[in-house]
């Protein structure tokens, strides 16, 4: 339902998004691939990396939900919530 909802309005819900307390390090990115780019970050006093897709919501939404599924199996695994 939820996937439906967002390609119907090329939206993602504003939970998919953290933004209070998160500051991004650096002029440049500290490393990157062909899909996203890493900083390095600081949220909520401790160091972070901040992965910034480069993914195009109205075509490849399917890749965005592969890396969000992979993203939530890590912070499981690093018992994070």
């Amino acid at each position: 339902m939820l996937r439906k909802m967002c390609r119907e309005h090329r939206r993602l819900p504003s939970s998919y998004m953290i933004t209070d307390d998160l500051n991004r390090v650096g002029e440049y990115p500290y490393g990157g691939g062909n899909s996203a780019d890493v900083w390095r970050g600081v949220y909520r006093d401790a160091g972070v990396a901040i992965k910034i897709l480069r993914v195009n919501l109205r075509t490849d939404l399917v890749s965005l939900e592969k890396v969000r599924t992979q993203f939530r199996s890590a912070k499981q695994k690093r018992g994070m919530h």
